[in-house]
């Protein structure tokens, strides 16, 4: 089980939990380690801000702001390894440059590995990587209104750690905090992570952003006039929605109703503009596959007098995929001696009794945003809209629900099954305090024909 609150993750029992080795805890190899220290000094060695160095011994909580900032403009130098899970290691690729589709942004990748509980050296690492190159690239932001994110969370990793100095110098300096979406439009990634308590580019709720959230006053306790200043820019530029409440908040004059009726719109032709463009792969993929069936077809024909394919590969290719293992399937004889494999298709005489129980698959999806829209005025309904990605090169069966009904009236959820590469989105309403969703995915995707396949009814409660 997954538990996805407003701009929030949790990892349930059903969920893989990721966790990892220190890099801290590395060790040099004996001879490597002398050969460094026959060439530097080894202070210098250790810490290396000054030449946009970074280790494990980088000694972030007392890094000046000028050796942050001097580590961010040569950001492209910056490599990010680490013992990441295997699922994240296209993540980790697409973060250090690796060509990759339209599905995939870097900056949301970098920002991915920077949020999770990976050790600190490689989490600051993508961070720095994915602001200092792709928040202020013209292709590769997040793409969304959590452009620019990955300098807020840096920013907000310095500030977990006391260096309250570095984390102002990264808002208030990095270019990548003023960013833009895949259309153009101006995006502040810092301000919602300086001033929302759920910023929607922090995944999941880990110790550092706790750390964060509990320091977060003291920032600018000695300099309001200058957190004012960042979000009225912030609110101006780029119809901020956490600045401008901010602003409001603090006596100046904002149309609350104007900045979200703004960023609902932007966030509607975002909609509209990647459906444009997934219709453009498709019809790429299938020509492709049409060009290499034609391929095929011709090389048949030119095979053995006899008329032999042998040898000959006639699968048409189907699109790149995320790496991913298909769920094994497995097979039992019904009473009536038919044997079943599951998950198939199609419906048994017995509806699918025989079949192996159903697998819960959790990590084929990836949350690409949730975005909570408050309530516009005293008691009425906000919106929580959650959108699932299935990375998994198989289709699965998506359940969501909702803990926190609409004001009294019963959500019972919804399930789905959704193809490898597909993206399916979830909305419910509620009063304040922000909803929470539960989400299941697994390889039940023939439980509407074989309904008496074990676990094709079981979902969390």
């Amino acid at each position: 089980m997954v538990v996805v609150t407003a701009r929030q993750t949790w990892l349930g029992s059903s969920h893989t939990v990721l966790g990892h080795p220190a890099l801290e805890g590395e060790r040099l190899k004996p001879s490597i380690f002398i050969a460094i220290l026959a060439v530097c000094i080894i202070p210098t060695c250790l810490a290396a801000p000054d030449k946009g160095g970074l280790g494990p011994q980088t000694d972030f909580k007392s890094m000046t702001a000028e050796q942050a900032l001097n580590i961010l403009r040569n950001a492209q130098s910056i490599n990010v390894d680490g013992p990441v899970d295997e699922n994240f290691k296209f993540d980790e690729k697409v973060c250090n440059g690796k060509k990759h589709s339209s599905n995939y942004s870097a900056e949301a990748d970098c920002g991915l590995l920077g949020s999770w509980n990976y050790s600190l050296a490689f989490s600051m690492a993508a961070l720095f990587r994915g602001c200092g190159v792709y928040a202020v690239s013209p292709e590769n932001t997040w793409g969304d209104n959590a452009s620019g994110a990955t300098c807020g969370m840096l920013g907000a990793r310095f500030a977990a750690l006391g260096n309250f100095a570095a984390a102002r110098a990264i808002w208030e300096q990095a270019p990548g905090c003023h960013s833009h979406d895949k259309l153009g439009n101006a995006v502040n990634g810092c301000m919602a992570i300086i001033l929302s308590p759920y910023p929607r580019a922090v995944r999941s709720i880990q110790e550092w952003f706790t750390t964060f959230q509990s320091q977060r006053e003291r920032i600018y306790e000695s300099d309001p006039a200058r957190l004012y200043v960042m979000a009225e820019e912030a609110c101006t530029s780029a119809k901020d929605v956490d600045s401008c409440s901010y602003i409001s908040s603090h006596g100046g004059q904002v149309n609350m109703a104007d900045v979200r009726a703004v960023q609902q719109e932007r966030e509607s032709n975002r909609e509209d503009f990647d459906k444009e463009k997934r219709a453009e792969r498709q019809e790429k993929e299938r020509e492709s596959d049409a060009r290499f069936n034609t391929v095929m077809g011709t090389l048949q024909s030119m095979a053995a007098p006899n008329g032999s394919n042998q040898g000959i590969n006639t699968t048409s290719p189907g699109p790149a995929q995320a790496p991913s293992t298909s769920p094994a399937a497995a097979s039992g004889s019904s009473g009536n001696g038919i044997t079943e494999t599951c998950p198939s298709m199609q419906a048994y005489p017995d509806a699918g009794a025989s079949c192996n129980p159903v697998r819960i698959v959790n990590t084929c999806i990836r949350i690409v945003s949730n975005t909570w829209n408050p309530p516009s005025s005293t008691g009425g309904a906000g919106q929580l809209r959650v959108v699932y990605h299935n990375v998994c090169n198989f289709k699965v069966r998506l359940t969501v629900q909702p803990t926190v009904n609409l004001q009294g009236v019963n959500n019972t959820g919804e399930q789905s099954n959704v193809d490898s590469g597909q993206q399916y989105a979830f909305t419910t309403g509620t009063a304040n305090p922000p909803p929470s969703v539960i989400y299941q995915s697994d390889d039940g995707v023939d439980c509407s024909g074989n309904i008496d396949r074990p676990g094709c009814t079981n979902f969390p409660h």
